[in-house]
């Protein structure tokens, strides 16, 4: 379950600088799931396929600086105020697909390499995201989300996870663990629906 921030004032300088650390591939889709999210009741916010990206686009143009797609993302995160459960890490966006951890950035060189993306799901994933549009709002149709992202010790973890903390994931570790978690993920990519029975026959387990 995601908590409320309850930081010290170090704690968010921590994350103002853990965001302005980031590569520009992070940057670029963040900011786009920043500025396209729409805001529902109750602090929620659901994914806008189409504004996303529109936004996704705009970022690659390189019209705004790291530190301005950056600056826009500490507003958000401000904003939102929200962290995983145990508060080691902070969201960055509305869906709590990007994170920074909370300590200084010369102590988290490994930080958490993140590709994120947004697949339709069957299931229910307690809750499942709402897929939406500028034109019609709720189209009805769920979405998971499926990430691939490098752990602080080194190793590599898949994982496909809904609106709060419930998912699936598999762990990779030892040289080629990278490789690994790319080709899994890589592959995930090719399906049309991520559901969890097909997870689980590839060796995911519960988070």
């Amino acid at each position: 379950m995601a908590w409320e921030w309850s930081y010290s004032a170090e704690g968010e300088q921590n994350i103002h600088d853990q965001i302005h650390a980031q590569n520009r591939e992070w940057l670029e889709v963040c900011w786009a799931e920043c500025e396209s999210a729409i805001p529902r009741q109750h602090g929620e916010y659901e994914f806008d396929e189409a504004g996303f990206g529109e936004k996704l686009t705009e970022a690659g143009t390189k019209e705004r600086t790291d530190e301005q797609l950056a600056d826009v993302i500490w507003k958000h995160a401000q904003k939102i105020r929200t962290s995983d459960n145990g508060a080691h890490n902070a969201y960055c966006c509305p869906h709590g697909c990007h994170m920074v951890p909370v300590t200084p950035v010369e102590k988290a060189k490994s930080a958490l390499k993140r590709i994120s993306v947004f697949k339709l799901t069957r299931d229910d994933w307690y809750p499942s995201f709402q897929l939406s549009t500028r034109a019609t709002g709720r189209t009805g149709r769920q979405i998971v989300e499926l990430l691939r992202l490098e752990l602080p010790d080194g190793d590599w973890r898949v994982l496909a996870r809904g609106g709060d903390d419930y998912g699936l994931e598999r762990d990779f570790s030892g040289e080629d663990a990278e490789a690994q978690a790319t080709t899994i993920f890589e592959g995930l990519l090719d399906w049309e629906f991520i559901n969890q029975k097909e997870l689980a026959a590839l060796g995911f387990v519960h988070m």
